[in-house]
């Protein structure tokens, strides 16, 4: 294994482990489908990491959509918007927030500020202890460019939150007959 990966490897195992998951249960509750409509967004390698997770959504049954795909359906109060911000004040995002939040729609969101104008409006948060362009003294550091360290921690915590998704639905997901590790 190169050193960069192993180093990458390690921010990643180190920053999950620093993070605590504080709001976790009321952030996987409010996405259990209750019959509302979930809009999922972030930008740039965010938007990626959120997009996947829209993905996961609809494979659970659960009527999910990335704002900026072009059958996006109409929401309204009751409708969930999950967002992906590590600064939590990402312009064109706190706009979108501000408005689904005029409208009824809940906000649940994953970012590494622990104090954002988007945390201040969302129903539901996860902070992950991770970098951004804003980074708190709180926060490690990490030597990969820009945001990298939140946006991959961040994929990987919302893979966690399908599993966790699909234990409460009783989903099975088995690609051999082979266990898989354990950790």
């Amino acid at each position: 294994m190169s050193n960069s990966l192993q180093k990458v490897i390690a921010e990643v195992s180190h920053a999950i482990h620093e993070t605590q998951l504080d709001g976790y249960s009321e952030f996987l509750s409010i996405i259990e489908n209750d019959g509302s409509k979930i809009i999922c967004t972030g930008a740039g390698r965010v938007g990626l990491a959120m997009r996947g997770f829209a993905m996961r959504l609809n494979h659970l049954g659960i009527d999910a959509h990335f704002l900026g795909e072009t059958v996006v359906p109409h929401t309204g109060p009751g409708d969930l918007l999950i967002v992906g911000s590590g600064s939590g004040s990402t312009g064109s995002i706190l706009k979108l927030v501000e408005i689904a939040k005029s409208k009824g729609i809940r906000i649940a969101l994953v970012t590494s500020t622990k104090s954002s104008p988007m945390r201040s409006l969302a129903d539901s948060s996860v902070v992950l202890n991770t970098p951004n362009k804003s980074s708190e003294r709180s926060q490690i550091l990490s030597m990969q460019p820009m945001t990298t360290l939140f946006e991959q921690t961040l994929a990987i915590f919302l893979d966690s939150v399908v599993l966790d998704l699909m234990e409460k639905f009783g989903e099975i997901c088995a690609f051999s007959g082979e266990q898989p590790p354990q950790v």
